[in-house]
């Protein structure tokens, strides 16, 4: 389990129908970049590539950050955003991964609460839909 160290973006995907019916998939946020100052950003990010060619993401975002502009502690919009089920993108090394969330866990601390997405393969989840 290596921490993320080069270029990446990980980012929420928006999955609907079109009038013909076909999945249409719109990238709504990016939450995380390795070049990204937004205080607000998803951190800790880990890939977990696994022996049987499965994927795992997990990261974190602050509930509540400081700005130094408002010079008040602020809420997180990014975290009213991901919720179980969410789709979530990692390009990372010129390549994407798809993950649906499929755990998240908060722990306080004195600034507010720290969430913890721990999201899995979506091409595994279509594999459990489709049998």
């Amino acid at each position: 389990m290596a921490l993320i160290k080069k270029k990446y973006e990980i980012s929420i995907w928006k999955e609907e129908l079109d009038l013909n019916g076909n999945k249409k998939e719109t990238k709504t946020y990016i939450i995380g970049s390795h070049d990204m100052n937004y205080k607000g950003k998803a951190i800790a990010p880990q890939l977990i590539r696994k022996k049987n060619g499965t994927n795992s993401l997990t990261f974190q975002l602050y509930s509540n950050f400081f700005s130094e502009i408002d010079n008040d502690y602020i809420h997180n919009e990014y975290c009213d955003y991901i919720f179980n089920e969410s789709k979530i993108k990692l390009n990372y090394n010129d390549k994407w991964f798809e993950f649906y969330v499929k755990e998240i866990t908060e722990q306080k601390n004195h600034h507010g609460i720290i969430y913890t997405y721990k999201c899995e393969d979506a091409f595994i989840d279509e594999l459990s839909r489709n049998g």
